[in-house]
């Protein structure tokens, strides 16, 4: 009998714990995420020339104090050279920007926030490997 009255304590423990959190699941805030974009002065690129590419976070109206991003990028199209993160709106990087297998991942922190359409993370050093193109 203790059995049986304990089993039924415990199914209604987790029907219950169950429910509230699927009634805490729909209370949930919605979460706005920013952009990230990238302006490079010249549209058009010939083999082997060298050109800076920069990225920007555009914080959609919302104080943003954390940044992590994985970006990727076609390695048999584009050659790395560098990367810069000077003058840069994070103010501690948790991982700087790093190049690996046509990826570049980056992760950092903002104290007190930013808030602001055009916000520079880091610029790309970088020429076309192969072909001619245009962005």
């Amino acid at each position: 009998m203790k059995n049986l009255r304990l089993q039924f304590k415990i199914q209604n423990y987790l029907l219950i714990s169950a429910l509230v959190v699927f009634l805490l699941s729909l209370l949930a805030m919605p979460v706005f995420a920013a952009e990230l974009f990238f302006e490079a002065k010249n549209q058009e690129f010939v083999q082997g020339e060298e050109f800076i590419v920069s990225v920007f976070l555009n914080t959609a109206e919302e104080s943003i104090n954390a940044v992590e991003a994985k970006i990727y990028f076609p390695a048999e199209l584009l050659k790395l050279k560098e990367i810069r993160d000077g003058n840069s709106i994070i103010n501690f990087w948790i991982e700087r920007p790093r190049a690996k297998n046509g990826e570049i991942l980056f992760s950092g922190i903002i104290p007190g926030g930013y808030m602001d359409k055009k916000g520079l993370i880091f610029s790309i050093i970088s020429a076309t490997a192969c072909w001619d193109f245009t962005i």
